[in-house]
């Protein structure tokens, strides 16, 4: 059996009034069913409109949080291509470049040269001048492998060892470009020093 709801009592107001200069007071008596079914009415309006409001905050919650982690990531990886101390590109950045530009080069049957590079003198600098100044030579050696190719990339792939891809080079073109760098690292950089390898 269906449980009827409890009835609602009546909502008494006295209101005092004159009249003719006499005091006299006023009792409003208000059913009290219409106002608890608008009570009723104007709670259910309200919990309706927060779940709305609780139904779109979640998807835009995510949504905008998904857009900032896609962001950061594309950050994270962004600064993880570059050498912070010299500005070239990373030993990870090196690999992946590597791995694509070799596929690329073997697929259009074009050379691609690899150049390695070894300086060294940098850790006597940091016993005798310190850290800093070794940093400073260091970073001044790194810009000499920085070319006017844009396809010729720079990459740090180990303390002191850099390596340079030039793709649809041969070696004896890198080896010429490459025997001018030990001369400049020198009057650069000096007392640093170079030792070059190239492959094709």
């Amino acid at each position: 059996l269906a449980r009827a709801a409890a009835p609602v009592d009546d909502v008494r107001v006295s209101v005092p009034v004159e009249v003719d200069g006499t005091p006299m007071t006023v009792r409003v008596v208000l059913d009290g069913d219409p106002i608890a079914a608008r009570a009723t009415d104007l709670r259910r309006g309200s919990l309706f409109v927060l779940g709305l409001g609780v139904l779109a905050t979640v998807p835009l919650t995510l949504a905008f949080g998904g857009i900032g982690l896609i962001h950061r990531h594309r950050r994270v990886v962004r600064e993880a291509r570059v050498d912070r101390l010299t500005g070239l590109g990373s030993r990870w950045a090196f690999e992946d470049d590597l791995a694509r530009r070799a596929d690329a080069a073997r697929r259009a049957q074009v050379p691609l040269t690899l150049t390695m590079v070894d300086v060294s003198g940098i850790e006597a600098v940091r016993n005798s001048n310190g850290r800093r100044q070794a940093e400073t030579l260091f970073t001044r050696a790194a810009s000499v492998f920085r070319t006017r190719r844009e396809e010729h990339v720079a990459y740090r792939v180990t303390g002191d060892g850099f390596a340079v891809i030039m793709p649809e080079v041969s070696a004896d073109q890198a080896r010429t470009v490459a025997e001018t760098w030990p001369r400049r690292i020198a009057h650069e950089a000096g007392p640093l020093n170079a030792d070059i390898g190239v492959c094709t």
